[in-house]
């Protein structure tokens, strides 16, 4: 009975001491390559290339108009044939051509109309009228000069046009306004009109 009493409290003493022992710490595994560049972040620098899927479009490239550093060309005034007008002049109606200077300087490409003068009740010439849609229109050539062909006889003043506004050109150095006569099958050559400061920009 004694022998049977002392199994079990030994047997009972060697379960206990196998119950009470500590867990062993689990050691985490050392990571492989592979994850530590799976893990570890990644720093993309702002400079860097992204690749898409797609490539990027192409766009042709489109030339300058002019060579660059180089002026556009001025634009070139043909001069004006006098024997030619005068030759195509129609019968029964006249012409007239004069040179607009600045400074003694041609003035090219500049806007006169042929305005027809108006006298007033007692027959005095008062006021030159013109419409941009309908009077004859001449622009100066490289050397200045302008002319009407075609023109029916009668009194005329010449209006220099600058778009913005418009003048009723008098005889150079003088108060008074020009004038003239155009007579059927005849050229009227007002001659050189050459003016200080011409109010043109």
């Amino acid at each position: 009975m004694r022998r049977g009493l002392l199994f079990f409290a030994f047997f009972g003493i060697i379960l206990l001491a196998a119950c009470s022992r500590t867990q062993p710490e689990e050691i985490e595994p050392t990571p492989t390559e592979q994850q530590l560049i799976t893990d570890t972040p990644q720093i993309v620098s702002p400079t860097a290339t992204v690749e898409t899927g797609y490539p990027a479009p192409e766009f042709p490239t489109i030339p300058p108009p002019y060579p660059v550093g180089d002026p556009s060309p001025e634009p070139t005034l043909e001069i004006i044939d006098l024997e030619a007008v005068l030759d195509n002049l129609t019968p029964g109606l006249g012409a007239v051509t004069g040179v607009l200077l600045d400074n003694k300087q041609p003035r090219p490409n500049a806007i006169i109309y042929l305005a027809d003068v108006i006298p007033d009740d007692e027959g005095i010439e008062r006021v030159a009228s013109y419409d941009r849609s309908s009077s004859p229109r001449s622009n100066t050539d490289s050397l200045g000069r302008f002319v009407f062909a075609n023109i029916p006889p009668g009194r005329y003043g010449l209006i220099l046009d600058t778009v913005i506004s418009a003048y009723l050109l008098h005889f150079p150095n003088e108060d008074l306004p020009l004038l003239f006569t155009v007579e059927a099958d005849d050229l009227e050559d007002i001659g050189e009109l050459d003016y200080d400061n011409l109010p043109m920009p």
